[in-house]
């Protein structure tokens, strides 16, 4: 799928929540139970909301119904 606001190539992956924060990681990875910032970085993840630097963060989206597709800018996180 291509970026609405770039036009490069989206990524296919799998947000994970857990009590260190949300997470996205490629959806080839398996998930381990207990992951590291290292753990995420060596499988091309990324924190989107870490919980430990920022507890109760939110995340801003835009949702859309119609197709159930949502885009969050987590640039600031």
């Amino acid at each position: 799928m291509k970026c609405p606001y770039c036009g490069e190539e989206m990524r296919n992956g799998v947000v994970y929540t857990s009590p260190n924060g949300v997470i996205w990681m490629p959806e080839n990875v398996k998930l381990k139970w207990f992951w590291s910032r290292g753990d995420l970085l060596k499988n091309g993840g990324i924190a989107v909301v870490p919980a430990m630097i920022k507890p109760n963060a939110t995340l801003k989206a835009q949702l859309c119904f119609k197709c159930k597709k949502m885009i969050a800018d987590i640039e600031n996180m």
